[in-house]
């Protein structure tokens, strides 16, 4: 795995479990959202995840974007309570939705952080190249 092509975890629960999931309006536009902070670059992975719960794995297809440049998704501050500033980004993603029978527990307890664990890269992997069959 070369550089560009690091693993990062995203917690669709902004803020904690009291939050509402923006999971689905992810999925339904093709993106990962992300801050400054969360390094994530095109041909890297993301692993999208609900709690405790890997639910997709995704492939960014751009440079992340700051959220303000795009003031459609304004609503997402009263919506999902994720934050309308310039340090918020997003960028466009391919998804696979994992089937139930593949979704696995990732227990890190922060809602952004980078895969370090090498047998949970190998399964990553593994199972994004394994989506098709």
């Amino acid at each position: 795995m070369n550089s560009q092509n690091k693993i990062w975890k995203w917690d669709s629960n902004w803020g904690g479990k009291n939050n509402t999931s923006h999971y689905e309006f992810m999925k339904d536009e093709g993106i990962v959202i992300g801050i400054d902070r969360f390094k994530y670059s095109a041909g890297g992975f993301v692993i999208i995840t609900n709690g405790f719960t890997a639910k997709a794995i995704t492939i960014i297809k751009e440079k992340p974007k700051a959220i303000t440049e795009n003031p459609a998704y304004s609503f997402v501050k009263n919506e999902y309570r994720i934050e309308f500033k310039d340090w918020v980004n997003y960028a466009e993603a391919e998804w696979y939705e994992l089937p139930e029978s593949e979704t696995f527990e990732y227990k890190v307890q922060r809602g952004v952080s980078k895969v370090n664990q090498y047998d949970v890269k190998e399964k990553i992997l593994k199972l994004w190249n394994d989506r098709k069959k």
